[in-house]
């Protein structure tokens, strides 16, 4: 759910999940290029959520009136009795402390960044 035909692996998949010794590999030219030139501005982040309804793939996050990001997945969490989700963030414009809006279908659910993974 995480990854599409516009996010990078490095975006999406944890730095161990990606070999930088393998042979030549589809997309070898792009993770090297992003990560000894350029930089990375989205990354995947695990939210919780204070909600009963979970967040669907696609929906938007923001940060006060400013969109950071979407929804790639979301569930509800029996193990930390949690609704929780993953959104493809930017970066640099949200931390721990941010309190965090996901627009689901015209209801603004809020949400504070936890670590991944969830348990």
């Amino acid at each position: 759910m995480e990854m599409g035909d516009d996010t990078l692996a490095l975006e999406v998949a944890p730095d161990f999940r990606l070999s930088f010794t393998k042979g030549c590999y589809v997309g070898q030219e792009v993770v090297a290029r992003a990560t000894y030139v350029g930089q990375v501005r989205r990354s995947c982040f695990g939210l919780r959520v204070d909600a009963d309804v979970p967040p669907v793939h696609g929906d938007k996050v923001s940060k006060g009136t400013r969109e950071v990001g979407k929804v790639t997945s979301g569930t509800w969490s029996p193990t930390t009795g949690w609704v929780i989700a993953i959104a493809l963030l930017r970066a640099d414009e949200v931390s721990a402390k941010d309190t965090l809006f996901i627009d689901r279908g015209g209801w603004d659910l809020r949400a504070r960044l936890t670590s991944l993974p969830y348990v």
